[in-house]
């Protein structure tokens, strides 16, 4: 009998042994499109897939402890948006790899992953955003509207800037982080 357990195991697997692949970012692309699988599941295969060509131990060990810091961020009440909740989910962090279709470079990932400490505060603290715009989406949601909130914050002579997106009239969710 095939259990939870069972699966998320053999999915891990496969993981595993596309290492040897060219065609791992198919892969990673295909783990944040599975949206009817359970979430916890979705996080096992995200830790092992995040970036199979990287060079250095360390760098892989930076990236996977700051996907697992990611996913506990879970939802942060914004005051800024009216007391709504902000969720970090599957979007923000595949924006952390890709941008639109091209996957970004390894310092870029960590970068970001770097800045990501300081999300949770902005969120929290911001009383107002710092940009607003819209545009439409024409893809699977059929024409909606796509909103996005820009935050900005001066922290040690670095200016970071967070971007929150809505897709329709879904859950706000944390979408980037730049400096």
């Amino acid at each position: 009998m095939l259990t939870y357990n069972n699966l998320t195991e053999c999915h891990l697997n496969i993981a595993v042994n596309y290492r040897g692949f060219s065609s791992v970012d198919l892969h990673l692309d295909l783990i944040f499109s599975l949206s009817n699988l359970h979430q916890k599941f979705i996080r096992s295969l995200s830790v092992i897939c995040y970036g199979l060509d990287m060079n250095g131990e360390s760098q892989k060990i930076f990236i996977e402890t700051s996907i697992s810091a990611y996913w506990k961020m879970g939802l942060i009440c914004c005051p800024a948006l009216n007391n709504e909740n902000v969720i970090f989910n599957r979007h923000g962090l595949r924006h952390i790899f890709w941008k639109r279709n091209a996957r970004r470079t390894i310092n870029d990932q960590i970068r970001r992953f770097k800045l990501l400490p300081y999300a949770k505060d902005i969120i929290l603290s911001s009383t107002e955003f710092t940009k607003y715009h819209q545009e439409p989406f024409q893809s699977i949601l059929g024409g909606k509207v796509v909103q996005f909130w820009t935050f900005t914050k001066k922290l040690n002579a670095k200016t970071i800037h967070i971007i929150i997106r809505q897709l329709g009239h879904g859950q706000k969710h944390f979408f980037s982080i730049m400096d």
